[in-house]
């Protein structure tokens, strides 16, 4: 697998492709649970992750009605990733 590239910003989002993302699931995910009892929140970790800055980034979601919303926290904020097949 190859190093990913550094993202690139526009627009308040990072940008990415589904290659370039990496597949870190937690333990529990592992065992096939889930974060939340209803699978939804305001901060659900993902099994992925992003290079940002030179630093691994865990991809967070924000899922409600069945509708997601991706982001990373970027000293301590949201960015909103925006990831293309």
């Amino acid at each position: 697998m190859e190093t990913p590239r550094e993202y690139w910003t526009k627009n308040g989002y990072v940008y990415a492709t589904k290659s370039e993302l990496i597949e870190r699931q937690t333990w529990w995910q592992e065992e096939g649970l889930m974060q939340t009892a209803s699978g939804y929140g305001n901060r659900l970790l993902t099994s992925w992750m992003i290079r940002d800055n030179g630093r691994l980034k865990r991809i967070y979601a924000i899922c409600y009605s069945n509708v997601s919303t991706l982001y990373i926290l970027r000293n301590g904020k949201r960015v909103l990733v925006q990831i293309d097949d």
